[in-house]
């Protein structure tokens, strides 16, 4: 019952952060004019989205114009684009999947194993359409404060963060903890789970510090052009992230498993155990306590 009521919890949050990076993937307010300087009193503000540019003309009316071409644009905008329309499809497809597995709902019937293997797939494709909505509003506010305090810029060229940032960011809170909370309350073996987060852990690792490699200034692999170099890099890094997180869950869920049994009155001192070593330097370990 307990693990019905923390589904349902998962899946409004889910819904809820679909939304909300369906609206700040739509919403033309990613880069705002900033009002600095002797641009305070101005009779026109511009709004720059991923997919149109806008214009309002002293509070009254709003005018905007989509993209003519996409080739043109440039090439953080359109991967800002195929990272949102990945996280739609993702977090989309994931809460589809986790409908079926849900213990209130019947399409999958006597057997609980495929039912919590399909939710905690569902949990991380969530999770992964969390990622993809934080790189691409992550940059872009990187970009735009990077360009706000630079002094070659006039103040008209200049940008503030948009109401669409903010709401991507949320929208990507939601995605994490609803994704969480399919796989966490569907995880039977913390053993089996800690296996595979860690060897998760391992590749993506491996695979960023190739993507880093690729994109130093030291390497010759791409081309000398900063912004690609740059871009390689953030990937690279987004991906130790993710390395990270894949570590830090298991080794964190282990810990609260030995100190939550270490306390426990119904165990006997045989049956207690403390944290290992490999707890601390990132592995999962336990120490048997002699009795």
């Amino acid at each position: 019952m307990a693990n019905s009521a923390l589904e349902i919890v998962g899946l409004v949050l889910t819904l809820i952060g679909l939304i909300g990076t369906a609206a700040s993937t739509g919403m033309p307010m990613w880069r705002v004019t900033a009002f600095i300087g002797e641009n305070i009193i101005v009779f026109e503000t511009r709004f720059e989205g991923l997919w149109m540019n806008c214009f309002r003309q002293a509070n009254i009316r709003m005018q905007c114009k989509v993209y003519d071409s996409l080739l043109a644009l440039p090439p953080d905008l359109q991967a800002a684009r195929g990272l949102m329309c990945c996280s739609l499809a993702l977090a989309a497809l994931g809460l589809l999947i986790a409908l079926l597995g849900m213990q209130c709902t019947s399409c999958i019937q006597n057997n609980d194993q495929a039912k919590r293997m399909v939710l905690i797939t569902a949990g991380s494709m969530v999770i992964v359409a969390c990622i993809c909505v934080l790189i691409p509003v992550s940059w872009t506010a990187h970009v735009i404060i990077r360009d706000f305090y630079n002094p070659l810029l006039i103040d008209a060229q200049r940008r503030e963060l948009g109401e669409a940032l903010y709401i991507g960011w949320v929208a990507s809170a939601f995605l994490l903890f609803g994704g969480c909370m399919f796989v966490c309350c569907n995880v039977q073996s913390d053993l089996q789970a800690a296996r595979g987060l860690m060897a998760a852990s391992v590749a993506v690792a491996s695979i960023a510090l190739v993507v880093s490699a690729v994109g130093m200034k030291c390497t010759k692999v791409v081309d000398h052009r900063a912004r690609t170099k740059h871009i390689v890099l953030v990937t690279g890094g987004c991906l130790f992230l993710l390395a990270c997180l894949t570590t830090i869950i298991p080794v964190s869920w282990t810990a609260h498993v030995i100190i939550r049994d270490f306390y426990n009155p119904l165990l006997i001192d045989a049956q207690r155990r403390e944290l290992g070593e490999a707890l601390y330097i990132g592995s999962r370990r336990k120490v048997y306590i002699q009795p």
